[in-house]
């Protein structure tokens, strides 16, 4: 059990086998022979001030590169593994598991970070976990400017954030 009151830094990194549009996209090696996971495995390596990291998957791949990592692992059920599963969902599941681990929760800060975002760097974590130290809100989510698809967009009014869609 974690005691401390200062911040304890967990990071999440979900990866499920049954991708919807492209069949076991997180584990198909992409740049220097590394899978969409082990790429963001690799950037959170390089943050000294993670206490944490863990790997949310229903995928025997994804335990490996877990333990090839040196991270934990959660089994996911299968009903936060459907195409119809939301992150909010995965995010729940993960806490509800961990919260028994960390005797002062309130200190708890998780960054959820999803494989599908191959060039976040750990330039971009760290500077992200900057600027919500300084600030101290709730949240911090990244945005990118895109114009191809709009299914997951956002408004950006008066510095809130709101999905475009529900």
């Amino acid at each position: 059990m974690i005691k401390n009151n200062k911040n304890q830094i967990v990071a999440l990194v979900p990866s499920k086998k049954n991708s919807t549009r492209l069949k076991n996209k997180n584990f198909l090696k992409l740049y220097k022979n590394q899978t969409l996971l082990e790429i963001t495995l690799n950037s959170l390596k390089k943050i000294k001030n993670i206490n944490k990291v863990y790997v949310s998957s229903d995928e025997r791949k994804a335990q490996r590169i877990a333990k090839d990592f040196k991270v934990e692992f959660i089994n996911r059920p299968k009903k936060y593994c459907r195409s119809n599963s939301t992150a909010n969902e995965v995010i729940s599941h993960f806490v509800k598991l961990i919260k028994k681990n960390y005797y002062n929760y309130q200190n708890l800060v998780c960054i959820y970070l999803q494989p599908t975002s191959p060039f976040r760097s750990y330039k971009h974590i760290k500077s992200a976990l900057n600027i919500f130290n300084k600030k101290r809100d709730k949240s911090l989510v990244s945005v990118q400017i895109d114009s191809k698809s709009i299914f997951k967009s956002v408004v950006i009014s008066k510095k809130i954030i709101k999905p475009f869609f529900n």
